[in-house]
């Protein structure tokens, strides 16, 4: 909902109900989140959340792999770094590597879904840019 609100996520998922809730964006997590669990119909309930939990923390790290990254550029550029560039380029590298290290271990099956779930949001950023180069 928070991301519809800053415009980089569809309309839809900002609609809410008269006591605020974003039923729409419940409903459409709901329905993708069954389907998931279709995917994995033949394994066991255990196995079945194991999968849930190791693809929403590949799905975290991602973004945190970029941010680590990100950090190193932004306070170089910025001049921030106040003369101990060497500081600097330790924690995002530390970051980076940690974030790195963990989608290695999620395992191939789930950097494999994970990828396919990212490659999902792509149609929604390019719908993004669409409704922005409009306005």
């Amino acid at each position: 909902m928070a991301t519809a609100q800053y415009n980089m996520f569809p309309r839809i998922f900002k609609r809410e109900n008269k006591n605020g809730v974003p039923y729409l964006g419940l409903l459409i997590g709901s329905v993708l989140t069954s389907g998931l669990l279709l995917l994995n119909l033949s394994d066991s309930l255990i196995d079945q959340f194991n999968f849930i939990v190791d693809l929403t923390v590949l799905t975290v790290l991602v973004p945190y792999l970029f941010v680590a990254a990100a950090y190193v550029i932004v306070i170089i550029e910025k001049k921030l770094h106040f003369n101990n560039f060497l500081k600097t380029f330790l924690l995002g590298s530390l970051g980076f590597a940690y974030a790195l290290w963990t989608i290695f271990g999620s395992g191939s099956e789930t950097v494999f879904y994970g990828f396919l779930l990212i490659l999902a949001g792509v149609p929604f950023y390019v719908m993004m840019q669409w409704h922005k180069r409009k306005k």
